[in-house]
């Protein structure tokens, strides 16, 4: 008996010698999915979020990151459950508990690592420090306490007036959490990609996280635009039983195909094209863009046709900006005549692309609202990531609820008629308000059809209001 307890001593020792070693093997693993067709993606690019670390999917979808971690001699796992401890308490107060006097830093954390809010910087004696927490707005975080040896993490949700924990607090070793984030990442949580694709599941053999921040970047030569086949189509546009914007009824069938972007514009998108991020809601880059006028949308558009080599849709003499936002433009002019070009979409082409065919004036018909919507009722008041809900039936997400989106018209009323003719007719119209369409995450579900129709200034802007962009076909 007592040489089998020294053989599995033995095992256990070199195990965690191995475990702890100054080198770390580091694998990740997991499958990319569509998340439409809910089929494996072969081909598809994973590749660590905030790192350059990638893999190539196989024929069934799966993937293997493998990397070498230099790790601290001294990273352990002790103290995770001891010395120190904080914890949530009532009146979102931080209890932190130490048995001798050190210095300690206790932040807030977004998902990406980058500090929220400073709570405490400085020497505490030993005992327990209650230290009261500002509430921030709903979505998830992390309590980051950094003591001389070690820096513990708590990941939370906030409610938007209150905290709860997430999962039980893990430790990791000093100075720095790791570049890839792994500890900052919740267990269980659903990736959305660029292209409207989700990692299915992944895991790591890394004892020291809580979950792998991975994305599924690129898919063969799937872009984020769809095509939207129109072209001789009879399409229905309104809603007879709606309110006085969306009557009468009328049908179009000059509607050419185009292609229509497979999801809102997100942050990370606007940033990276226009050097500036407006949104309110800053916490997720995959979160849609928002807080921005019509004017900046439009400029959107011609940026990105001049990355693409293609002509501008609109043209202009002079703009007015009041901080980044672009809230007046001189001498517009605007390129009907024009079609291999990004733009905003007509009211038109933005209905008929939510809701297609469908009888009904959404296209999920009697099925649950909130497997399609955010809106008011699952929301948590704030903008969510794009694609977290299913797509329509052409492949487009977020197209109702999340964020309104920009449209190119004026507002006209549809009793006159013009739209009949020219889906862009709002040329004639003498309002100076241009429509937005979809209903966001506060409205109710019975203003989130798709007929619904909405109108603003152009130089307004609103943390409930973003846009997606169409690209004419030839």
């Amino acid at each position: 008996m007592a040489d089998r307890l020294i053989f599995i001593a033995v095992l256990l020792l070199l195990f965690f010698c191995n475990l702890y070693s100054e080198d770390m093997q580091v694998d990740i693993t997991g499958s990319v999915m569509d998340k439409n067709s809910g089929r494996p993606l072969v081909g598809a690019t994973v590749q660590l979020i905030n790192n350059t670390i990638s893999a190539i999917t196989n024929e069934e979808g799966e993937f293997q990151l493998s990397y070498v971690e230099e790790t601290s001699v001294n990273r352990s796992l002790k103290g995770a459950y001891s010395d120190p401890v904080f914890t949530i308490t009532k009146g979102n107060f931080i209890d932190v508990s130490i048995s001798e006097k050190q210095n300690i830093t206790l932040r807030i954390l977004d998902l990406r690592g980058k500090k929220v809010n400073e709570l405490f910087r400085g020497e505490m004696a030993k005992g327990v420090k209650s230290i009261q927490a500002p509430v921030l707005s709903s979505g998830f975080y992390i309590f980051h306490l950094q003591t001389a040896s070690a820096n513990y993490t708590l990941p939370v949700i906030s409610s938007g007036s209150y905290y709860s924990p997430a999962f039980k607090s893990s430790v990791y070793s000093p100075p720095n959490p790791r570049k890839a984030n792994l500890e900052l990442v919740f267990p269980d949580t659903i990736f959305v990609t660029k292209a409207g694709y989700f990692i299915e599941k992944a895991e790591t053999n890394d004892p020291f996280a809580q979950g792998v921040a991975v994305e599924c970047v690129a898919y063969g030569d799937k872009s984020d635009m769809v095509l939207i086949e129109s072209e001789g189509k009879t399409i229905t546009i309104g809603y007879a039983d709606g309110g006085s914007m969306e009557r009468p009824v009328f049908t179009v069938n000059n509607l050419m195909d185009y292609k229509i972007s497979r999801t809102p514009v997100r942050q990370e998108q606007f940033e990276e094209l226009m050097g500036f991020n407006p949104s309110f809601f800053k916490d997720l880059p995959s979160n849609p863009v928002e807080n921005v006028t019509w004017y900046d949308a439009m400029l959107y558009c011609n940026e990105l046709s001049k990355a693409e080599g293609l002509d501008t849709f609109y043209t202009y003499s002079s703009l007015t900006r009041v901080g980044d936002n672009v809230t007046e433009v001189g001498g517009l002019q605007i390129n009907y005549h024009l079609t291999d070009v990004y733009r905003l979409p007509t009211e038109v082409e933005w209905e008929y692309a939510s809701r297609g065919e469908a009888a009904t004036v959404t296209f999920w018909g009697d099925e649950d609202i909130a497997k399609y919507v955010w809106f008011s009722e699952n929301s948590n008041n704030r903008t969510q990531p794009v694609g977290h809900r299913f797509a329509n039936p052409f492949g487009l997400y977020d197209m109702n609820g999340n964020v309104g989106e920009w449209c190119q018209n004026y507002y006209i009323s549809y009793a006159g008629g013009e739209m009949v003719i020219d889906h862009f007719s709002p040329r004639t119209s003498r309002r100076t308000e241009r429509t937005y369409r979809g209903g966001s995450y506060s409205n109710s579900r019975d203003n989130i059809r798709s007929t619904f129709r909405y109108m603003m200034n152009p130089s307004s802007r609103d943390n409930r209001l973003g846009f997606r962009v169409v690209r004419s076909m030839e």
